[in-house]
């Protein structure tokens, strides 16, 4: 892996996760229960939201560096299933660390929505590749 082609894909995966956190930040209103609640109890502690906030948007650039640095080309359905595939770990890992469940037992709900918002990381992600990366659409 070539160190211009790693920061592509920090750079590519930085930009995803801020337009996936954007329009997540649109939803926010609406979150369910307990998900509603974290995000409360975040907003009243903002060194903790800051650290939340930073560790996924560091998660999200590292994300996109390891997928740049780990495919021969970038396509827009390779991307596509990387970002489910992130959804599968943020559902599998995260969300019982931080108290919602497995694949957000304790909110469906919120499982549910974090579904489009990676596959919208995963084509953000394809989108922001450096131009002539894409060869094929799929």
């Amino acid at each position: 892996m070539t160190r211009e082609r790693l920061h592509d894909g920090l750079r590519a995966g930085l930009a995803a996760t801020l337009l996936m956190t954007g329009v997540a930040l649109v939803w926010a209103p609406r979150l369910p229960g307990d998900a509603a609640e974290l995000m409360r109890w975040l907003g009243e502690r903002p060194p903790w939201l800051l650290l939340a906030l930073g560790a996924h948007l560091g998660y999200g650039a590292l994300a996109g560096g390891l997928y740049f640095g780990g495919t021969r080309r970038v396509t827009v359905g390779s991307a596509a299933l990387f970002g489910l595939a992130l959804w599968g770990v943020a559902v599998a890992v995260y969300a019982p660390l931080l108290g919602l469940g497995f694949v957000g037992a304790r909110c469906p709900e919120l499982t549910l929505l974090a579904l489009p918002a990676h596959a919208l990381y995963g084509l953000a992600l394809a989108a922001f590749a450096p131009r002539g990366e894409i060869l094929q659409p799929v």
